[in-house]
């Protein structure tokens, strides 16, 4: 399930600004998020992560995916095994998948 968070897109870093950009089409949901008090608590969780003080910025987008177009549907466990990568890995490395 895809959250509201999950619409930022990180457009990196100008100064001391944090940039995030999201699509266009979901400014009413990104509302939500962009309160101070929730801006505040992202702003901490960057200062932990990095070390350094940051001011985020949020701004929408266009044509950045939506959420329909982010959205896929979830494989079965058992799939994973059919991926071309794994594949191509499992020959690289002379290696099985044990069930």
């Amino acid at each position: 399930m895809l959250t509201p968070v999950d619409s930022f897109t990180v457009f990196g870093a100008d100064g001391r600004n944090f940039l995030l950009c999201y699509p266009a089409d979901e400014k009413s949901a990104i509302e939500t998020l962009a309160t101070t008090s929730n801006r505040r608590q992202l702003e901490t969780l960057l200062k932990e992560i990095s070390g350094r003080d940051w001011t985020a910025k949020l701004s929408a987008k266009e044509g950045l995916p939506g959420k329909s177009e982010r959205a896929q549907p979830a494989r079965k466990a058992d799939e994973f095994k059919d991926d071309p990568l794994i594949q191509e890995a499992l020959e690289i490395f002379k290696g099985e998948i044990k069930t």
